[in-house]
């Protein structure tokens, strides 16, 4: 690596060793990334299968937010896939907080179905619709 500087302007040149620059680049790196030494340590989400979103809902803290990856379609009919953030409150069971953010759900034996996101929910509001 060479860096120019001179009087005024700042022309001076000077050379690094090769650990210098390798020690340069891990810092950006770690500066730009660092949850990728975070997530070594600790994993950032758990996974659970859909059927178990309300055992999933009852375990979490007030005031966390789950992160449900949801696949559907758009009005067109597409594909949708996109992830969205609810935020838990009230303390009970998982089936009645989510009841509670406007979202009433049909279990399948391995995935669940949006029966119905109440008007101008918490539900509504993060995208989620009905089917």
């Amino acid at each position: 690596m060479l860096l120019f500087t001179a009087g005024t302007q700042g022309y001076f040149l000077s050379r690094s060793r090769v650990w210098e620059s390798m020690l340069l680049i891990l810092i950006a790196f770690t500066f730009f990334r660092p949850g990728f030494w975070i997530n070594m340590v600790i994993p950032p989400y758990e996974t659970i299968k859909s059927a178990k979103i309300y055992q999933a809902a009852g375990k979490l803290n007030v005031g966390t937010k789950m992160r449900p990856i949801v696949e559907g379609q758009d009005d067109v009919g597409d594909k949708k896939d996109f992830t969205t953030r609810l935020p838990i409150g009230e303390a009970g069971d998982g089936k009645t907080r989510l009841e509670a953010l406007g979202l009433e759900l049909l279990i399948d034996s391995d995935k669940f179905v949006i029966d119905n996101a109440v008007f101008d929910s918490i539900a509504q509001k993060v995208g989620l619709d009905f089917d």
